[in-house]
């Protein structure tokens, strides 16, 4: 089965928006028209930017994390994807190749996806699908963020 993850409002956007439409009503009495450009801008804000993640089909809110690592340290954080080790061994840095590491997690509920990505003609491309971790794993991969 495959994990679609899509974006939703975290509970700080909400606020951001809201003190955004605040301070734009306020202001809507001293000069209407910077007022009106906060409060569209509020709106704006709030119809486009969302930072959470989601599973469909699950209701935890998840955090995004991307980590560019040498390609010297692919099979290492291949083979933890795939559970047949529990410590992956993270090579910062670009040497020989890089990949990258795209981590959704939350912190709570000890829950974790992970994708790996090939750095191919100048761009990223899909080496794994996104992959659950298992509870073990995830706790591990989340105190290495």
């Amino acid at each position: 089965m495959e994990n679609n993850i899509y974006k939703v409002h975290a509970p700080q956007d909400y606020i951001v928006a809201a003190c955004l439409l605040a301070v734009g009503v306020a202001l809507f009495f001293v000069n209407k028209a910077f007022g009106v450009t906060i409060i569209l801008i509020a709106l704006i804000e709030f119809l486009i930017f969302k930072s959470g993640y989601k599973v469909e089909g699950d209701k935890l809110l998840l955090k995004k994390k991307s980590l560019e690592l040498s390609k010297h340290c692919r099979s290492s954080v291949l083979d933890f994807l795939e559970g047949k080790t529990q410590d992956p061994k993270f090579l910062y840095g670009n040497d020989g190749g890089t990949i990258m590491l795209e981590i959704w997690y939350n912190e709570k509920g000890q829950v974790a996806y992970a994708r790996l990505l090939d750095y191919v003609d100048f761009s990223f491309q899909k080496a794994t699908d996104i992959l659950k971790l298992s509870e073990v794993n995830a706790s591990k991969i989340i105190a290495k963020l």
